[in-house]
């Protein structure tokens, strides 16, 4: 169970107005062994400054591995649908080949937020891994493909 006090420091750092200070913290949350943690620092991700991202996106190259992991093996699908967000969040173009992977997740939700989450990117990048889901059984997914699509 994380320390709900570690928490709440590093959300309250996440927000300081120095930009290191606040890149440092959320890498902190990111980089906590939890679920709670992550959503905090989604949470976070739109009312930091534009510095603190920067920094962030630099430094959180080094940190994905665990989030990479997660999406690929976490036997909870809230979980993988949580890695997900995270590499979107912070860089989907970086982290696009990632994301894509979880385009075959056995869980539709997981799909759908892969699915969304690509359809941030120039479509000619991602049309190829998007391709394969014109077949899958759910109907949801199949219907977030047309927001993919060029207009």
């Amino acid at each position: 169970m994380p320390s709900v006090k570690a928490l709440n420091l590093l959300a309250t750092l996440a927000e300081d107005v120095e930009s290191t200070v606040s890149a440092t913290a959320l890498l902190g949350l990111l980089r906590r062994d939890d679920s709670e943690g992550q959503r905090r620092l989604l949470g976070l991700l739109g009312t930091v400054s534009t510095g603190a991202i920067r920094i962030l996106r630099t430094e959180a190259k080094n940190s994905m591995d665990p989030i990479k992991e997660q999406i690929r093996s976490d036997l909870d699908a809230e979980v993988r649908e949580l890695g997900v967000q995270i590499l979107s969040s912070i860089d989907a173009m970086q982290f696009a080949s990632d994301i894509a992977e979880a385009l075959r997740d056995p869980d539709a939700k997981v799909r759908l937020c892969a699915v969304q989450a690509l359809s941030e990117l120039d479509p000619e990048s991602t049309a190829d891994w998007l391709q394969a889901l014109l077949e899958d059984p759910v109907k949801e997914v199949r219907f977030c493909l047309l927001y993919t699509s060029p207009s």
